[in-house]
């Protein structure tokens, strides 16, 4: 038998499964992952703490560097019993699958007389956070109000130096 005797029924089999193709290539092309979760940062260095928008970022392991946001003194925090809690807030302005960026200041303890008892000193800078592998942002940019900039890039810790990641 051929497929003569039902031309009207295969060409609508075949138009329908053209339109089911086509929807699906449509569907996962445009927004379908824009319900999938968003990339995330590293919060503190030899931590697996990963957030959105993270109010503060400790790339340093010993916490001589904190970003967080606009704070209204400097040095010490003023309540060791909330540490970094009046470091402010980075104020991030977009966060897609791709990039975050924000703005915040960048808190440099200035270690003397030593890194515990150091004063924290405030740096303006804009925050760009890219590569997303996975679940997370891998590269960390900071620009000073300067024009200076640092990057930063995900580690995964090995075994043996820790546990978790740094950014290095």
């Amino acid at each position: 038998m051929s497929c003569d005797l039902y031309p009207g029924r295969m060409r609508r089999r075949g138009v329908r499964a053209a339109l089911i193709v086509v929807s699906a290539a449509a569907f996962l092309s445009s927004g379908a992952n824009a319900g999938s979760p968003l990339p995330t940062l590293l919060t503190a260095d030899f931590a697996t703490t990963f957030a959105i928008r993270p109010a503060l970022i400790t790339p340093s392991g010993d916490g001589s560097t904190i970003i967080g946001g606009q704070a209204a003194w400097v040095g010490r925090n003023p309540d060791p019993h909330k540490p970094s809690s009046q470091l402010g807030h980075i104020d991030w302005t977009s966060w897609t699958a791709s990039n975050a960026a924000g703005s915040g200041v960048y808190w440099s303890d200035n270690g003397v007389p030593d890194e515990a008892d150091g004063t924290y000193f405030p740096h303006d800078v804009r925050i760009v956070a890219s590569d997303a592998r996975g679940d997370h942002f891998t590269r960390l940019l900071l620009t000073f109000s300067d024009g200076r900039s640092t990057a930063f890039t995900l580690k995964h810790l090995a075994k043996g130096y820790g546990v978790g990641y740094i950014w290095n």
